[in-house]
Formats: C-alpha cells, sequence, structure tokens
C-alpha cells in the first residue's frame, strides 16, 4: 500500500532519465485524476513517508541510482520502479493509465492518445514555476506540445517534459583547466563561474 503526498500522484509529466538510454522523443508523464481537478502544482517535497511509483520501458541502471539519490536527500520518499519491456510496456500503457491505481508517473515514448484520453496532467503550471520556457529551446518543449485532444502537435499543453531536461555533458580540456584553476563545478553557478573565467583567459 502506497501513501502517497500531497504533491506526489500527481499526473506530472517529467524528464526521462537520459536522452542516450530513452531517446529524443522520450519522456516521462503520470496519470491525472479523473475524478476530482489535480491539486495545484507546487515545487518541493511534501512532508510524511510517500512511495513515488514510476513505470518504464527502460532500466539504463541510472534510472535506478537517480531513484537512489532522490531518496537519499528525501529519505521519506521511496522511488519504486517498474520496468516491462518496449513491446509490452507501449500495448498496457492505456489500461495502466486507465486504473484505479495508476504509477504516479509513466515514461512516455509518444504522446499516443494520452492527452485525449485526460490521462496525463498538463505541465503548463510547472512550466510557469520552473521558468522551462526561459530556460530551454522551444523547439525542446515543443515537441510534447499538444492540443487537448491530441490531434495538432507542437502547440497547445505541454504534456511531457522532453529527455534532454535530464543528463548534460560537457566536454573540457583537463589541462587547461587545472591551469586556470577550474575544477569541475557543483551546481549551476559554479558552472557559469568558469565559463567566465575561462572566457576572460582567452
Amino acid at each position: 500500500m502506497h501513501t502517497h503526498p500531497p504533491v506526489g500522484r500527481l499526473a506530472v509529466v517529467i524528464t526521462a532519465v537520459t536522452a542516450a538510454a530513452l531517446g529524443p522523443a522520450a519522456c516521462e508523464a503520470a496519470p491525472a485524476r479523473r475524478s476530482a481537478p489535480p491539486p495545484p502544482a507546487a515545487t518541493g517535497v511534501p512532508p510524511g513517508t510517500a512511495t513515488l511509483t514510476i513505470a518504464s520501458s527502460e532500466n539504463t541502471g541510472l534510472t535506478d541510482l537517480l531513484g537512489v539519490t532522490f531518496h537519499s536527500r528525501h529519505p521519506n520518499i521511496v522511488v519504486d520502479f517498474d520496468y516491462e519491456p518496449r513491446d509490452v510496456y507501449d500495448g498496457k500503457l492505456e489500461t495502466m493509465l486507465a486504473s484505479k491505481n495508476p504509477p504516479d508517473l509513466v515514461l512516455l515514448n509518444d504522446l499516443g492518445t494520452a492527452p485525449a484520453s485526460g490521462a496525463v496532467r498538463s505541465l503548463d503550471d510547472y512550466t510557469r514555476l520552473y521558468g522551462w520556457d526561459a530556460k530551454y529551446p522551444s523547439a525542446e518543449l515543443d515537441q510534447w506540445r499538444a492540443a487537448d485532444d491530441g490531434r495538432q502537435l507542437g502547440t497547445g499543453h505541454l504534456w511531457a517534459a522532453p529527455a534532454g531536461f535530464s543528463v548534460v555533458g560537457v566536454y573540457y580540456n583537463k589541462d587547461l583547466a587545472a591551469k586556470l584553476g577550474i575544477a569541475p563545478p557543483a551546481t549551476r553557478a559554479d558552472f557559469d563561474a568558469a565559463l567566465a573565467k575561462a572566457k576572460a583567459a582567452g
């Protein structure tokens, strides 16, 4: 039995674990409550214990690691992954979303009928909360936008966060970085400072 936090079962579409593993069109989403409007969008983790269930057709090992890392930062939340082979997973996704006890988050390999069925929650509120429109190119977001009926793609509500949200890799010359006193950054602010330092040094 799962005890779900107030912001847990929100039918929220989140980032796929990694673009390399899931492909550029992969994303994760969670089912929307049809019997009642979803709770307001919120950031942060609620108090109390809860289990966050995630269904996916991919397991690269990184997905489990992300769950473990999230739990280490938020010990009151347990992340439980359920994996199925791609062909099996895609075939049962609609049934899974329509069940009485759907997962909190699901991987969407494509939008399909999810928007029209009301099975997933739009991420418009989360886009505003996190400022995604300002942080990411519109083309990256637009691939997961669709009208309510799901027929017109590229515009309308945002139903999923693209895989590119998950992992960003940076290649750099270690010798030059060491000469400039630049260490691998731990935060975005550190990264921006390192870029400024490198630019100033030519």
